[in-house]
């Protein structure tokens, strides 16, 4: 039966946690705890982040892949190179990257749509108004550039993104559980997570996703109210009740 996944995740620690958890992203350190939620998301760090979530790590450092680019570090080519070759960015310029330039929220929407199929050079979307699309298939609710962006904000678009529908209109848990990214079960440990690490750091909007057939059973998630009620309570186990 289809179950009924955690919300598009309360806070951008969640997200964090539930990305670690299901190993599509890092933190400054192995505590899996330290993600510097409010330092700014650079060119270089998103280039990274987007082959982690994509699960292409481990190819590009085995891999020898080039790109024009002359302001690129030694350890990121590869990063870069793969982002060039499959059309994930184009540079500031003909050659330069800007490795250690600042991302907003609509460059690291216009990496992560193109990063899941969709083209801006074939008229998808609009490069520098990737809002409608990004919301039209769940990846982002925003209709405009919010005033700051921050890793933490690029780790709960990143979350929300594996719930979002990718350009061949499937599922993007689905096209990454395909190529042997992840479980499907795994995925619904990192839900759980996600929900079960929830910081009142950045609240946001949520809505209920739905997610691949794991079970018999079915488990339902509290509304926003319920749940900060249970979890000041501590009362972790309360939160997700199974159904018969």
């Amino acid at each position: 039966s289809v179950v009924p996944m955690a919300p598009v995740v309360e806070t951008n620690y969640g997200a964090a946690r539930g990305l670690y958890t299901l190993g599509r992203a890092q933190g400054y350190d192995t505590t899996g705890t330290n993600f510097g939620l409010t330092d700014k998301m650079t060119r270089i760090q998103t280039v990274v982040q987007v082959i982690r979530f994509l699960g292409k790590e481990a190819e590009v450092k085995a891999g020898t892949y080039t790109h024009p680019f002359t302001d690129v570090p030694a350890w990121a080519n590869n990063y870069v190179g793969y982002a060039y070759a499959n059309n994930i960015t184009s540079g500031r310029s003909a050659t330069k990257f800007d490795p250690d330039g600042v991302v907003d929220e609509m460059q690291f929407l216009t990496f992560m749509l193109r990063a899941i199929g969709y083209e801006d050079a074939k008229g998808d979307f609009v490069w520098n108004n990737p809002f409608a699309l990004a919301k039209k298939i769940g990846m982002n609710d925003s209709d405009s550039a919010a005033a700051t962006f921050v890793r933490g904000d690029a780790f709960r678009i990143s979350f929300n993104a594996l719930y979002a529908t990718a350009k061949n209109e499937k599922k993007v848990y689905d096209n990454l559980a395909a190529s042997g990214v992840f479980a499907l079960g795994d995925l619904t440990n990192a839900a759980n997570v996600a929900l079960a690490s929830i910081a009142l750091e950045k609240p946001v909007a949520t809505t209920l996703k739905t997610a691949p057939k794991e079970t018999a059973s079915d488990y339902y998630v509290l509304s926003k109210a319920d749940y900060m009620d249970k979890t000041t309570a501590g009362f972790l186990g309360q939160i997700i009740g199974f159904l018969s």
